[in-house]
This record gives structure tokens, C-alpha cells and sequence, in this order.
């Protein structure tokens, strides 16, 4: 998969880029480290992005521990909108265990479906129509 930023590249003042993640509809994600030495994920939004930078500015003050913590958005030398959000929780879930045949565990599921729903209750709490 072809990035725009390559491993080792600065297109925002105080992080750099150490590879990149994925690419979506919206942009492209990088995994990168602040020059303090925080894990970062910065995202690229790429094309019409007004949705999307409508629904980070909502998302800047939200705070929730299943609600991924954006810190930052910022425009690159080249005028692209960046957002920034903490990569560890994101790292740890992906460690998470894979499905049986039978499904997952049902206390499993249980925390799962408790924790969204915690989350859906803390955004219609905060005035967010929508959850991405």
C-alpha cells in the first residue's frame, strides 16, 4: 500500500512518522512519535473532508475510556488537515481474543456490549448524533 509520508518523515511540527496503517475513504493513518516520545496515530484527511473535520472538532473535549482521545488537528505544510489521537488503547485492543467456532465467550460479550453502551450513553449525553 503506497502512503503519502514515508517512515522517518516530519509533516507536522513535533511528530514523526514511523509507518503507515491504513487507508480509508477519508485519509490515510500513520502510526508516529511526538518528539516527547508519545505513541500518536496522526490521520491525513484526504478530499471533501468536512464531515469528517465536523466530527473531530466535536470529538476534541469528549472524554471516555472507550472513546479514542483525539489531542490535536493541525494543517501540514501542504495545507492537509491532520488529527492526532493516543495509539496505545488502540494497540491493546487489538490483542484482544479471537473467536471460537462457537462465537466469543458470552462474559465476553457481555463487556462488550456493556461498554458500548456506556459509550452510546455518555455521546447522547454530550450532543453527538453519531457514533464513528
Amino acid at each position: 500500500m503506497k502512503f503519502t509520508y514515508s517512515s522517518g518523515a516530519k509533516p507536522l511540527d513535533g511528530y514523526t512518522i514511523k509507518r503507515g496503517i491504513g487507508k480509508g475513504g477519508f485519509g490515510e493513518v500513520y502510526f508516529a512519535v511526538s518528539d516527547g516520545g508519545k505513541e500518536v496515530a496522526l490521520k491525513l484527511i484526504r478530499g471533501d473532508g468536512a464531515i469528517e473535520l465536523r466530527g473531530i472538532a466535536h470529538c476534541l473535549n469528549l472524554k471516555h475510556p472507550n472513546l479514542v482521545n483525539l489531542y490535536d488537528l493541525r494543517t501540514d505544510g501542504a495545507g492537509n488537515q491532520c488529527g492526532g489521537d493516543g495509539i496505545r488503547r488502540r494497540r491493546a485492543a487489538l490483542r484482544r481474543p479471537r473467536a471460537t467456532p462457537k462465537g466469543l465467550p458470552i462474559e465476553l460479550t457481555r463487556q462488550w456490549f456493556g461498554a458500548l453502551a456506556g459509550l452510546f450513553g455518555y455521546l447522547h449525553d454530550h450532543g453527538s448524533s453519531t457514533a464513528t
